[in-house]
């Protein structure tokens, strides 16, 4: 399991990029790659798909308490 925000980093991808392919704000991924809030349902799903599975729904537990 990789978090969102290792997955980014790893993979050399901005919020932007990643924000423009699940059509939704930068923002929103910086959010989300902090801790600081969480994705929606259908969201987690197509960030699953759009990372090959390597991001999960439970990775953003692991990230939020990370930020913590």
């Amino acid at each position: 399991m990789t978090t969102l925000s290792a997955y980014l980093q790893q993979n050399n991808v901005s919020y932007e990029a990643f924000a423009a392919r699940l059509g939704v704000s930068a923002m929103s991924v910086s959010r989300w790659a902090r801790g600081q809030n969480f994705p929606r349902k259908e969201t987690l799903q197509r960030i699953k798909q759009e990372t090959g599975g390597l991001v999960t729904p439970d990775s953003f537990l692991k990230e939020s308490s990370e930020a913590a």
